[in-house]
């Protein structure tokens, strides 16, 4: 993976308490309920922290159990297939210098 010196990492995921990660949204409950019947997620990404928080319905999509934490630490392009890495990694450092990107992600 190429190392860009002026563009921050990929951030980690670090909330791994489902029930800390649930009160992230509770300002947003109709949104929260509407995602979780859909079978959707959605994610909170703090840049200043670099700390993500995921709805329960996104971490069901990457394959965890909504009620139990997740693994300390992980890394978010581990959990993309590998030939989506390099593609979102560019997308992600195209965001961060301001460019708009249209990305479709599986």
């Amino acid at each position: 993976m190429p190392k860009t010196p002026r563009f921050p990492r990929l951030p980690r995921i670090h909330a791994a308490d489902p029930q800390e990660s649930e009160q992230t949204w509770e300002n947003a409950p109709q949104l929260l309920a509407a995602l979780n019947g859909a079978r959707l997620g959605a994610w909170f990404w703090d840049v200043e922290s670099g700390r993500i928080s995921w709805s329960r319905g996104t971490q069901a999509l990457f394959g965890y159990d909504p009620r139990q934490p997740l693994p300390k630490d992980l890394d978010y392009l581990d959990l993309l297939p590998a030939e989506d890495r390099e593609r979102t990694l560019q997308a992600f450092y195209a965001v961060i210098a301001g460019e708009p990107q249209d990305q479709a992600m599986r």
